[in-house]
């Protein structure tokens, strides 16, 4: 392959483009993904002629099309034998693999063929796996994401580089490879699925693309080029949000409350909050509908995810684990601690006044002092539960239902129940953080030994 006649400008702008994006270095060991069709078999033959990297080829045989998958390894096999190049082959049954894990078919190729590939990197060295897709290819996925809705994320389309995954032919279209392939007389293998428009994307390829390019013919390298600003615009804003409101990439729960600094970066904010839910898996209609009713004031509504559910209260879009949290035996058990909590011992060494003792236990709502010797271990961090009640710090004699100390608080209805108590051996309640604590095991002048107790939490509010 290397003896053909060569395009130089196709060659200086790969080279250009590669260098450009930062795609591979000169240390790289890149692995090629070939399938033996035309966008492949032009990435193959462009590798070998810039001759700056010892590549290697993946080839995965998803056995969908009897003989025809077949000869497409054949072809394959050849082609790296004549070039000595180092071939790797995976053969699976990819409808079967999809149906046992209850996705598409094209998510189920997808899945194992990047499984694979990302083995052989594991196995064998591979800094990067290289992909044919092109500017067609970047159209289309724009397009198919249009149609099912998305954000400026959406508008970025596929990335020239994703992880290990480079995508060094993005900003050539399909013309150009076939010129390449034509003029080095490349040999290449059709595809018969891709005539069919069963596939949204081959629907797409086959008949709203051309349409497009009917109407300007510049379409695809317009389209091209907004996924480039697209991409632009994602970054500053993405950078810009987190600065104000914190990582979006964070599985824990929120609230999303219009305050004051809110108001003043309305923007930014709600691109934040969008990139935050789609992160969890609420469906961009999801997303779409808890903006409509926090914009209309509307309360009670619930959108779920797969595993977290939101709703509006008072205002506020609360976002929660749809599962509750696990009983934890978390003192003197270090190993079963919850992450929430740290517990130290402190020694008072001379004996304190009341004054005393409530200056030396002020240190905030979100830390609770013990007797030591009156509290009865081990202690245990558990969902609260209907009939649970509380002797609250400051109220002699007195007892107060949980429910009744979440109400007082304004506590959002569906948060409750989220809500965890720390609770000795007899099941007695000792605090609900960071709202109130108990007056059993209370520090006194007769106190020696204190368990100081921390909690931290993993709720970030606005």
């Amino acid at each position: 392959m290397r003896e053909k006649r060569r395009s130089p400008y196709i060659l200086r702008a790969l080279s250009a483009y590669i260098e450009q994006e930062k795609l591979l270095s000169a240390t790289s060991r890149p692995l090629l993904a070939v399938s033996g069709g035309r966008d492949s078999m032009a990435l193959l033959s462009l590798f070998l002629h810039l001759y700056k990297w010892p590549i290697s080829v993946a080839h995965f045989n998803f056995l969908l099309r009897g003989e025809e998958s077949q000869r497409d390894q054949r072809h394959v096999e050849q082609i790296c034998k004549s070039a000595n190049l180092p071939l790797h082959i995976q053969c699976a049954d990819a409808k079967k693999w999809s149906k046992e894990h209850k996705c598409s078919l094209e998510e189920g190729c997808r899945a194992l063929r990047y499984e694979y590939f990302n083995a052989l990197c594991d196995k064998y060295g591979y800094t990067e796996i290289v992909t044919a897709h092109h500017a067609e290819d970047q159209a289309e996925t724009l397009l198919f994401h249009l149609s099912r809705g998305c954000g400026v994320e959406g508008l970025r389309g596929m990335r020239p580089r994703n992880g290990k995954i480079v995508r060094p032919l993005l900003s050539f279209n399909r013309e150009e490879l076939e010129s390449w392939l034509s003029e080095n007389q490349i040999a290449y293998v059709d595809d018969s699925s891709n005539a069919s428009d069963d596939y949204a994307r081959n629907y797409i390829r086959h008949n709203v693309l051309p349409d497009l390019v009917t109407v300007n013919p510049q379409a695809v390298r317009h389209i091209y080029a907004l996924s480039r600003y697209a991409d632009q615009i994602y970054e500053t804003l993405r950078t810009e949000s987190e600065t104000l409101f914190g990582s979006i990439e964070r599985p824990i729960p929120f609230v999303f409350d219009i305050s004051a600094k809110i108001r003043e970066h309305e923007g930014l904010a709600f691109f934040w909050l969008r990139e935050r839910l789609q992160y969890l898996n609420f469906s961009n209609h999801s997303v779409d509908t808890l903006q409509t009713l926090l914009s209309c004031g509307q309360t009670g509504k619930k959108v779920l995810a797969p595993n977290w559910e939101a709703y509006l209260e008072r205002g506020k879009i609360v976002i929660v684990p749809r599962c509750n949290l696990p009983v934890a035996r978390i003192y003197p058990d270090s190993e079963a601690s919850d992450a929430n909590f740290i517990f130290k011992q402190e020694v008072i060494k001379q004996q304190l006044s009341l004054t005393e003792l409530k200056s030396y236990a002020n240190r905030g709502k979100s830390t609770a002092l013990f007797d030591f010797e009156q509290v009865r271990f081990p202690l245990t961090y558990r969902v609260w539960e209907k009939g649970d009640f509380i002797y609250p710090l400051g109220m002699p004699n007195g007892r107060k239902k949980v429910s009744d100390v979440l109400t007082d608080a304004h506590y959002p209805t569906q948060l409750r129940q989220q809500v965890c108590v720390l609770v000795d051996a007899t099941g007695a309640i000792l605090w609900i953080p960071p709202l109130r604590q108990s007056s059993m095991a209370v520090l006194s002048p007769s106190t020696r030994q204190v368990l100081v107790v921390e909690y931290h939490r993993s709720e970030n509010s606005f």
